[in-house]
């Protein structure tokens, strides 16, 4: 019958490839067996390879075009990053573009001081001061900051020097009692202080202590019982004052950070020269605002930021030098023709 038929071709076409399918495995087990247990191997070389004398992709100019343009970017972005997130001052531009304070000094970082060799930036910065002062016979100047660690007592401590070495006589007054430095720059212990003479102990001239610079002494004013209420009220201040301006040229305070501490204030508003330290690649843009802030609330006047510890070179005004600038076009030429050699100069 039709149907049958048709049924029995169909179970013999399956028998016919289950049979072709069963003697092939059953052929790749064998093979498989004496290849287990044989030692040599089946594989066979047709031809050797050729090892490649030379780089064909990527090219080496491309590479390093390439790595250059990567840092290039790579810095670009970690220098906005950086002043986006945590913009802090590094040079004169900045000051000038975010404050109103005039700018006075810049004073490079000095590694290797000599103790006996006053730096460059530290005449630089006495000859501008007196200068600013040259119609006043007696000066007073007062030194802070914003914040701890931006080197007030390291500026005052050397404008100081330098001072006394231009045939003037100098007081420095430590009035930092939260941090004292001037005590350890000196290598002085001190023996007597100002506080010893408001309390009616002391003559003042025997709480000022002589250092191992001519010129040059060193005041500490102690533990006040008022803190700096004692300065301001006290009606021996007035009379100290007038003694100290009878005796010396020049008069530094060294004050406390302004930022946490009102101390410097008072000593500010009697000073000819205020000089606010601001530390280079430390000091946050947004604490600049707090030298205006004090200039404008309690009208001190004088007042100039010195830009200290600045790492990259430039003169005195905080600018490049000539040759600097020089160096720098000479070095953009040289990349641009770097780049156009290889042909990546748009």
């Amino acid at each position: 019958m039709p149907e049958k038929e048709s049924r029995l071709q169909a179970l013999n076409r399956e028998f016919v490839l289950n049979e072709k399918v069963y003697n092939f495995l059953l052929e790749k087990r064998t093979e498989a067996i004496i290849a287990k247990s044989a030692m040599v191997s089946f594989n066979k070389i047709l031809e050797s390879a050729q090892h490649p004398r030379q780089q064909k992709f990527p090219q080496p100019n491309m590479i390093m075009a390439l790595a250059l343009m990567l840092g290039f970017m790579t810095g670009l972005a970690l220098i906005y990053v950086r002043n986006y997130f945590v913009p802090k001052v590094t040079s004169r531009e900045d000051l000038e573009r975010i404050t109103d304070v005039p700018f006075l000094m810049n004073i490079e970082r000095i590694h290797d001081q000599n103790d006996n060799q006053i730096p460059m930036p530290f005449i630089n910065l006495g000859t501008k001061i007196m200068m600013l002062s040259e119609t006043k016979k007696n000066i007073f100047i007062t030194v802070t900051s914003t914040k701890k660690g931006e080197g007030k007592t390291y500026v005052a401590s050397n404008l100081a020097k330098v001072l006394s070495t231009m045939d003037k006589k100098v007081l420095l007054v430590d009035m930092d009692i939260y941090n004292p430095g001037v005590e350890e720059v000196f290598g002085l212990q001190y023996q007597n202080n100002m506080a010893e003479v408001y309390s009616g102990n002391l003559d003042l001239m025997e709480a000022i202590q002589i250092t191992p610079y001519p010129n040059l002494d060193v005041l500490n004013t102690g533990k006040l019982k008022a803190g700096i209420n004692t300065f301001i009220s006290s009606d021996k201040t007035g009379s100290m004052l007038q003694q100290i301006r009878s005796h010396y040229d020049v008069v530094i305070f060294d004050t406390p950070e302004a930022g946490l501490y009102m101390d410097a204030v008072p000593v500010m508003k009697i000073s000819d020269i205020n000089l606010y330290i601001v530390r280079a690649n430390v000091t946050k843009s947004a604490l600049l605002s707090n030298a205006e802030v004090l200039k404008e609330e309690y009208r001190i006047n004088e007042v100039y930021h010195v830009l200290n510890a600045v790492n990259e070179r430039r003169n005195y005004t905080g600018y490049f030098p000539e040759k600097k600038l020089e160096q720098q076009s000479e070095l953009g030429e040289q990349l641009v023709g770097v780049l156009k050699k290889m042909n990546l100069w748009l």
